[in-house]
């Protein structure tokens, strides 16, 4: 019979991810008469639906913080503060206080990361099939298991639904839909995001999906060829604790605006202020796993009172003609005949070529007009600072 009250022979315990511990966990390490030292990030508690708890919470230490990061530089903290800010408008007020290091340089392996299975398995179709941006992968954990949403729903339960072959289906829900409209009406009515990614992506694909799927596991290498990838894959959840030189985001990750929508719904009871706040801690999590560099799709980013204003465009014609200078790498015969003269500018000149500029006449025009050659009218263009006065 397995002791239920065991003693630990150590003077020190040192309890690592306290906030994703278990109760069981947690008592064990409490009834222990060694000194105890508890380590976590609440903001990094991912795993509630395992019931997990926030051993922070429940004990009663003196509490240091570390705000220092020795893996990503201060412009990445401050990105990933300001995603935990967000809380605030679930009522949560979090102390932040987290700062970057000096960035390294080096770019050795690039991960691609997504809230879920099947936006995962969405993202690496796009990569190594439609784009072909990489030729060996490797999924983080089983592979397999990207093929399945959270509940238990495979993406061919899905697409046998879809095409009508009613009789290959094993899960019980997707089993018990009709006909795909009922699947989607489902959806609408429940707001069940892993079953609409599914949904999504065999509408897109259908027929092509098993043949993809089979492309993903020919290229995926084995665990002890990992750094021979192109680009790994993984959850959130199956990469907690890890790092990677360059991370890219899929965007199904809540945004600032979702959780605005959510508590303008009404929806803002204790339980569900719980999971769209684990579901914030995901995307934080998930930004914190590069050391150098993040691609993250814009609808993730946190609403800014910045507004940035578009650069101003070159006169219509002007870039047209700029191009095919560049192509033929030098001006026409007959332009540079006349420019053999080497005479310097006139007023006139500047007039000219001010009215031409802003008529919108295309370079070659000018350049004949002129007499010049296109590096001269350029140069000319940018002395006079027409782009700055007349644009």
């Amino acid at each position: 019979m397995p002791n239920s009250s065991p003693v630990l022979p150590y003077d020190f315990i040192l309890f690592d991810e306290a906030q994703d511990a278990s109760d069981a966990m947690l008592d064990v390490v409490m009834m222990q008469p060694a000194v105890k030292v508890i380590v976590g990030d609440a903001h990094q508690q991912i795993y509630g639906w395992r019931f997990a708890v926030n051993s922070l919470e429940k004990v009663d230490f003196p509490v240091y913080h570390l705000t220092r990061s020795f893996r990503f530089d201060h412009e990445i903290a401050s990105l990933a503060g300001r995603i935990l800010q967000w809380k605030a408008h679930l009522g949560l007020q979090p102390e932040i206080q987290i700062y970057g290091s000096d960035p390294s340089g080096e770019i050795k392996s690039r991960a691609t990361l997504a809230r879920t299975n099947v936006g995962l398995l969405s993202k690496s179709i796009e990569l190594l099939i439609e784009k072909g941006s990489v030729r060996k992968i490797y999924f983080e954990g089983r592979i397999e298991s990207y093929t399945y949403a959270d509940e238990g729903a495979s993406v061919y339960d899905v697409l046998n639904l879809y095409l009508g072959q009613d009789q290959m289906i094993r899960d019980k829900l997707i089993a018990s839909m009709k006909w795909f409209g009922d699947l989607e009406e489902y959806i609408e009515k429940t707001e069940d995001a892993a079953l609409r990614l599914i949904v999504d992506i065999v509408k897109k694909y259908h027929r092509n999906l098993p043949n993809y799927i089979r492309q993903i596991k020919e290229a995926h290498v084995e665990n002890h060829e990992k750094e021979k990838a192109g680009m790994i894959f993984s959850t959130v959840h199956r990469c907690k604790g890890l790092e990677y030189d360059e991370v890219t985001l899929a965007d199904d990750f809540i945004s600032e605006d979702k959780v605005i929508k959510w508590m303008n719904e009404g929806k803002g009871n204790s339980v569900n202020i719980h999971k769209i706040a684990e579901e914030i801690n995901l995307l934080y999590v998930a930004v914190t796993r590069t050391r150098n560099v993040l691609n993250i799709p814009e609808g993730l980013l946190p609403r800014s009172r910045i507004n940035v204003i578009a650069a101003a465009k070159k006169t219509p014609g002007f870039e047209i003609a700029e191009e095919e200078y560049f192509r033929n790498k030098k001006p026409p015969k007959s332009v540079q005949e006349k420019n053999k003269s080497g005479q310097p500018w006139t007023g006139e000149d500047d007039d000219i070529l001010t009215v031409m500029y802003c008529e919108g006449k295309p370079l070659n025009t000018m350049a004949r007009k002129l007499g010049r050659g296109y590096g001269a009218i350029q140069s000319r263009i940018k002395k006079l600072e027409l782009p700055e006065l007349y644009d």
